[in-house]
Order: structure tokens, then C-alpha cells, then sequence
């Protein structure tokens, strides 16, 4: 089934988190509808100042004393620091429940369960009415941008750069090679190899994510060099059979790809190697040359 990015795939039911949600909501509008009302003591301040307001112009005409304007004036001071700390706590209250809401409603919205990406719903891992654990994975979406990841040995990785040209060889179509393009060497090693990403030129027919195969990055090319099946090679010798009796051989190699191998020094043209079952041979041990690969 193909799929959108961003497309709903499922929703996990959390009563509690609905729960928990709607009192907080509730509590939100609540505190809102409050601070409209604005703090408790502002009619009180209200008042007091009206009341200060016609003290002070009695003062004027000397018809109050200056003692129960002082006493008034004080009175509206200190409910002006009252009101004044009452909206302070109003305000941190809302801040606080804005807070929570916004933390529970990101919740709630990531309980709807989205396609991440265009591409092919592969797998679905549960049905409706199942629990689910955090980190479950519930569904594989396939995207189909395809490209291939291999590693490269620390000594190769120098040698590497974007844009080579490279042969593959994918077991599911073991009689075929693929030319493909390097496109991305990734910096950070482990155990001394590197991880290196190709795309095909050509995809082949039903390639399918998690495929294996083999891949030969081309460093170069050259022509008249003396090349032996790669096979034949054990780390840095061959077998030679020389008189019809088997003989280890020190080799240099240079350029080195899934089928064959240049040979620096160590062999002359026309002589025999050994190309299969090596482990079962031994030094000095008399064999018959079957010729192969000629």
C-alpha cells in the first residue's frame, strides 16, 4: 500500500492522558475567566482610592484631618502592592497551566501515529485493541529512494571519493553485475571500517530493502596489467603449482576487483595458481592442474 507523508496510520487510545487532559483544560478556562475578572482586591483598591480622592479635597477646604488622610492614603498603598502581587500570582498560575496543556496536548498529538515519509506501508505489526509499549514499532514504511550501504576497510577509505563508479554484485541476482555511483562516505568509523552509500544507475527489478550483496568501488583502471582471480589470493600470497607440486607465494597487488586482481610483483605471466579449496591443500603436496578461467 502506498503512502503519503504525513498520512494517519493509527491512534493509541490513552484514557488517562484524556482524562488528565480535559481537567487541566477545564482548570485552564477557569484561570483564564479569572484573570479577565482581574485580582480579588481591585474593587477593594477601587474604593479606597475614591475615597482617598474626596479626603484629599476636604483636606483642602480643612474641613478633614490630616491624620485620616495619611491613614487612607496608606490603606490604598498597600492594596495597590496587594493587587499588584495578586495579578503577579494570577499570571505564573496561567503560565503554569499554559505549560501543562501545551506538554498534554503534544502528547495527545503524537498518539496519532503518521506515515514519516512518502513511500510503501511494508509492515504492520499490530491490530486494533492491542497494548503497545513505548519504542514499539508499529508499522515499516519503505521509502523508494533506494541506495546501497557497504563498508570499506580503514586502508581503502583514503582512496575513495564522491561521484566513482562502481560495480555490484547483489546475491539475489548472483548471473549480473550493477554499475552505481558513490554518493556519500560516512565520516564516523567502527572497527576500522567505514560505511560508504551508493545508488544505482539502473535499479533492477524488485529490489527489495535489506538485500546483501558485494560491491567494488573502481579506484582506477589499467590496461596490459598481469591479473589473477581473486579468489586465489589468501591475504597477501597465493599458491603456485610448480612442477605439479604446490608452493606458497608472496604477491604485491595493485587494483583489485570482485573477479579479478592486478598482481605488482611475485608471479610471471603463464604461471598456475591455485583458485579453490586452498585450506585443503598443503605446501609440497603433489596435485593434478585442472585449468580454469583461462
Amino acid at each position: 500500500m502506498d503512502v503519503k507523508e504525513g498520512w494517519p496510520l493509527a491512534r493509541i487510545e490513552n484514557p488517562e492522558l484524556d482524562r488528565e487532559l480535559v481537567k487541566v483544560e477545564a482548570e485552564l478556562k477557569a484561570g483564564e475567566e479569572k484573570g479577565r475578572l482581574g485580582p480579588p482586591s481591585s474593587q477593594l483598591l477601587k474604593t479606597a482610592e475614591a475615597t482617598l480622592g474626596r479626603l484629599e479635597k476636604l483636606a483642602e477646604l480643612r474641613n478633614a484631618p490630616a491624620s485620616e488622610v495619611e491613614r487612607v492614603r496608606n490603606e490604598v498603598q498597600a492594596l495597590r502592592d496587594r493587587v499588584k502581587s495578586e495579578q503577579v500570582e494570577i499570571d505564573r498560575a496561567l503560565t503554569v497551566l499554559r505549560e501543562q496543556t501545551g506538554g498534554l496536548q503534544d502528547r495527545k498529538a503524537r498518539c496519532d501515529v503518521k506515515a514519516p515519509m512518502e513511500g510503501v506501508l511494508a509492515a504492520i505489526n499490530v491490530v486494533s485493541g492491542d497494548l503497545v509499549a513505548e519504542n514499539t514499532p508499529l508499522f515499516l514504511v519503505c521509502t523508494r529512494n533506494y541506495f546501497l550501504e557497504g563498508l570499506v576497510n580503514e586502508e581503502d577509505v583514503g582512496s575513495l571519493k564522491k561521484q566513482m563508479k562502481a560495480q555490484v554484485r547483489l546475491y539475489s541476482y548472483p548471473q549480473k553485475d550493477f554499475s552505481a555511483v558513490l554518493t556519500d562516505i560516512i565520516p564516523a568509523g567502527e572497527n576500522q571500517r567505514y560505511a560508504v552509500r551508493l545508488s544505482f544507475e539502473t535499479p533492477p527489478d524488485n529490489l527489495m530493502a535489506g538485500m546483501t550483496g558485494e560491491m567494488n568501488i573502481i579506484l582506477g583502471r589499467r590496461e596490459g596489467s598481469l591479473v589473477i582471480p581473486t579468489r586465489a589470493l589468501m591475504s597477501s600470497r597465493v599458491f603456485v603449482v610448480d612442477g605439479g607440486v604446490v608452493k606458497p607465494r608472496a604477491v604485491k597487488t595493485g587494483l583489485r576487483s570482485l573477479e579479478r586482481t592486478e598482481v605488482l610483483e611475485g608471479l610471471k605471466e603463464g604461471e598456475q595458481v591455485v583458485v579453490a579449496d586452498q585450506d585443503a591443500l598443503r605446501v609440497g603436496q603433489w596435485v593434478r592442474p585442472v585449468l580454469v578461467n583461462r
